[in-house]
């Protein structure tokens, strides 16, 4: 019990300190390795092969971003236990945080191909749109920006109802707007905010879409309705004789 609550405050912790740091984030990162901590202990364990695996990932300490006192098992035990066991779930988590760790150290190709692995291998597996997400994130951190930009656009079109699908979408506007398509950007922050979803990628849509509107005012014609045609005035009908009418609220009185 005390156990389950001490992993159970990390995680809280951890939350407080992603929400409060964000701003000196690199994007994705912690949103991977935060929902691996917390899906990682609830997850079935199915057979033997199963059980080992998961005590392979459990025996190694995860990575917990803003707590650098925490000897964090190295990137190399994540990819043992991926190695060793790639059918099983805690294999597919174990790619998973070694994606988030080699991003993290910058070797962007290396953290691109764990997440390419674990959908390849893993394609129903309850985070892969975090690995999706991963590769994009990655391409982008290399300056592929085409094929970022087309990754993205896959997450959003495909997965609108998915967590990661604001980011995408932020990580989409942000990409358009460097490449020179302001119109395509004021779309996607555009419809964030029509999507209500009040997360916090969401909000920041709100300074962008200024920002766009501050140095290219014609987009301003955007937000208002365009403007409707005058309707032609048709020409004068005859008017028909009256018709007897039936009232069926006040009945007529009987002769």
């Amino acid at each position: 019990m005390e156990k389950e609550a001490n992993s159970g405050s990390d995680i809280y912790a951890l939350v407080a300190w992603a929400d409060a740091h964000r701003k000196q984030l690199i994007w994705g990162t912690v949103v991977v390795l935060a929902l691996v901590a917390v899906v990682g202990g609830y997850l079935m364990h199915k057979n033997g092969r199963e059980d080992a695996a998961d005590a392979a990932l459990f025996a190694l300490q995860l990575p917990v971003p803003g707590r650098p006192e925490i000897q964090t098992a190295p990137v190399a035990s994540f990819v043992q236990v991926a190695d060793e066991y790639p059918d099983t779930s805690a294999g597919a988590r174990a790619m998973l945080v070694a994606g988030g760790m080699y991003f993290e150290g910058n070797d962007f190709e290396k953290s691109r191909g764990m997440f390419q692995r674990l959908l390849a291998g893993h394609p129903d597996y309850p985070l892969a749109n975090l690995a999706a997400l991963g590769v994009a994130v990655n391409l982008e951190a290399e300056g592929k920006l085409p094929e970022a930009a087309a990754r993205y656009e896959e997450i959003v079109h495909h997965v609108p109802q998915d967590p990661a699908w604001p980011q995408a979408q932020s990580a989409l506007g942000r990409i358009y707007t460097q490449q020179n398509h302001p119109e395509r950007a004021f779309d996607v922050y555009k419809q964030m905010l029509e999507e209500r979803n009040g997360d916090s990628w969401t909000m920041e849509a709100q300074p962008q879409i200024r920002e766009l509107l501050d140095k290219y005012p014609a987009l301003r014609q955007q937000l208002a309705p365009p403007p409707t045609a005058p309707a032609s005035t048709p020409a004068p009908s005859p008017i028909p004789p009256a018709a007897p009418t039936l009232d069926l609220i006040k009945p007529t009185s009987p002769q």
